[in-house]
């Protein structure tokens, strides 16, 4: 290791530094030519596949169009058509448990309100096309 003389603030800097460390000048190291020549490629030729056409069907314009008078302004809707609740019941034990404790305190229970009953309802959706010109509406 060897201390070299700094080109800019002129203090002494070892010649493996990569910069001053008092100015911050880059140190100019020496490179050994290379003892053989590099031999570079020649950069790939990129050749693009031959272009393929792909037959495409035609797009269709109109959409819907109505049966009766046909116009093509049209709209599509859900509508509910029913609805339906099932009701789940306490059940016959139930039933003749609170009976006997009505009984038995000569009608003191029935102060105590029934519990509710649990029930699910489910509904039916049907989807329809309605013209907005004529009125006309049928399923879709």
């Amino acid at each position: 290791m060897a201390m070299i003389d700094c080109p800019e603030c002129g203090k002494q800097v070892s010649d493996k530094a990569p910069a001053c460390p008092d100015c911050g000048v880059p140190i100019a190291q020496q490179v050994p030519p290379p003892s053989q020549p590099v031999y570079q490629h020649p950069p790939p030729q990129y050749q693009a596949p031959p272009p393929q056409y792909v037959q495409q069907a035609p797009i269709p314009t109109g959409g819907l169009s109505c049966r009766k008078c046909g116009s093509n302004n049209v709209n599509v809707q859900m509508v509910q058509t029913g609805a339906s609740t099932n009701t789940k019941g306490k059940g016959c034990l139930f039933t003749l448990g609170r009976l006997t404790l009505i009984i038995m305190t000569c009608g003191l229970w029935l102060i105590f309100g029934k519990k509710k009953s649990k029930s699910k309802t489910t509904f039916s959706n049907q989807k329809i096309a309605v013209c907005s010109n004529c009125g006309n509406s049928w399923n879709v």
